[in-house]
């Protein structure tokens, strides 16, 4: 009878641990795909910087509108945002995704030429201020 319990025990322990081998293999397919989907998980990631970006600055153009509306007149300062930052009218500093402050200015409209939108743009990736061109994102 000792010999059948001995010989269950070593049958239902047969196996109690990976092999080198394999702990290779799995951490060789890990690193794969990590190589694979990386490269594609920036690029999702720059993507949704510029949507924010081009939002934030539609949006920071509607906010010097409601001051002009509110004031009757857009701030003094640009392309600062410290005045609408000062009054109230924003919540916290404007800063773009890649952590410069946005820029604005007045551009005239109509044939006349006589009114005024304001232009509001953030550097962008390259960082490098091109006064709202180049790979600069704007609210126009």
């Amino acid at each position: 009878m000792h010999l059948r319990s001995t010989a269950r025990m070593a049958c239902s322990t047969g196996r109690a641990a990976f092999t080198l081998m394999e702990l290779l293999v799995v951490v060789a397919i890990l690193l794969v795909l990590i190589a694979v989907i990386t490269p594609t998980y920036f690029k999702y990631v720059d993507e949704s910087r510029v949507k924010v970006a081009r939002s934030d600055a539609v949006r920071l153009a509607g906010e010097l509108k409601n001051y002009y509306i509110t004031r009757g007149d857009y701030p003094a300062g640009a392309p600062s945002f410290d005045m609408l930052l000062a009054e109230g009218f924003l919540e916290r500093e404007a800063l773009d995704p890649w952590g410069l402050p946005y820029q604005w200015t007045l551009r005239p409209v109509g044939l006349d030429g006589t009114s005024y939108v304001p232009f509001v743009w953030s550097c962008g990736p390259n960082r490098s201020d091109e006064q709202g061109g180049g790979d600069d994102i704007s609210n126009q």
